[in-house]
Formats: C-alpha cells, structure tokens, sequence
C-alpha cells in the first residue's frame, strides 16, 4: 500500500491511500490537530480473480465529521463503461453512449 499527505495551507492535511496496482482506496481530509476526521472516502474494486479487474469503482463509501455516511454503487456494461449509480436512497443514475455518425 502507498500512503501519500498532502498539507494545506491552513494546517490541515489531506491523507492519500493506494493499493498495489496504484488505485485510490481511501482519502482522509484531517483537521490541522491531527486527531480530528473531517471526512474520509473509501473506495472499492473488483477482486483480482474478477473478469473486471481493469480498476472500475464499485462502490465508494463517505464518512462525514458528525458520522454520516453516505455510499454509491456503480454496474458497468461488457465494454466496462458505467451504466448506473446507485446513491443512498431512491437514486439511481443511467447512463448510456450515444455515438456519433
């Protein structure tokens, strides 16, 4: 895993984690005291015995100061293009391609 901060000018900072193959997995934006959680994001992918294994976002996980948290699924197509999102709640997000002629 690689871990990477990044400080901001009003002391607070923001932490980077990434996996193996370079991948985002977690991002923390840390208050200035260093003790303190503003928010955090986690980020999943699909396993490495998975057809798509090619680093598409399954889910993502946020996690506010005051302990909401709020999360997102994503589905792909064959071509691994995003097809929907699920938000918390009744949302859900389609997409589709529209080619050119």
């Amino acid at each position: 895993m690689i871990n990477f901060q990044e400080a901001l000018d009003n002391g607070a900072y923001t932490s980077y984690n990434y996996n193996n193959r370079s991948w985002i997995t977690d991002v923390q934006n840390i208050k200035s005291d260093g003790s303190t959680v503003l928010s955090s994001f986690s980020y999943s992918y699909a396993n490495g015995t998975s057809t798509d294994y090619v680093g598409n976002i399954l889910s993502t996980m946020q996690t506010m100061a005051d302990g909401s948290v709020y999360t997102s699924t994503y589905t792909y197509d064959s071509d691994y293009r995003l097809t929907y999102e699920q938000m918390d709640g009744p949302a859900t997000y389609g997409y589709s391609l529209h080619t050119m002629e």
